[in-house]
């Protein structure tokens, strides 16, 4: 059981959003029981000791979170990056996604070799980039769809997405069949 419980840990940091039960179990190779007592281990392990984590459960879903203790701080932090600039992970993204949305999570992290899901909050978070999934909601969770926003356009200086540069270009070799 603790090798699963690390397991899922780990699945849970890495996934960064809420995580569907039923995909954590199919994911880890396991049966959903597997997974909730798992979960009840991880959230036990998470309170015994000084740890800045906690298992939020709601539902079908869960997601490894911040505790409540430190939200303020947190928040703190958050509103401080926001006036950074963008880190060039966060450009990378955003390029992507102007000159493939809709694009998917998925494809975001094949393109990019990485997790996203950190960037992919801050542009959010942002107002650059918008989830426009249409899909049920856990299908949604699974596989979000990201665009642009017009308020990108307008701190770009832009009246419409294809006055980027080499946009068409670009746009054309996306929708060639290889």
């Amino acid at each position: 059981m603790k090798k699963l419980t690390a397991q899922l840990e780990a699945l849970l940091f890495l996934h960064g959003e809420a995580l569907l039960i039923k995909k954590a179990a199919r994911l880890l190779k396991v049966t959903e029981k597997e997974i909730a007592e798992a979960a009840e281990a991880l959230t036990a392990e998470l309170k015994r000791g000084e740890r800045g984590l906690t298992l939020i459960k709601n539902e079908d879903t869960f997601q490894l979170t911040t505790k409540s203790d430190f939200a303020s701080w947190a928040a703190k932090i958050s509103l401080d990056e926001q006036r950074e600039e963008l880190t060039p992970a966060a450009l990378e993204t955003l390029t992507i996604i102007a000159y493939s949305s809709p694009i998917s999570k998925a494809v975001i992290e094949y393109l990019r070799g990485v997790n996203s899901t950190f960037t992919l909050r801050n542009l959010l978070m942002r107002g650059l980039i918008t989830d426009q999934s249409e899909s049920p909601p856990e299908a949604k969770e699974a596989n979000p769809t990201y665009r642009i926003t017009v308020e990108l356009l307008k701190h770009l200086g832009l009246t419409s997405i294809d006055q980027l540069p080499d946009y068409q270009k670009y746009r054309e070799l996306k929708n060639l069949k290889i």
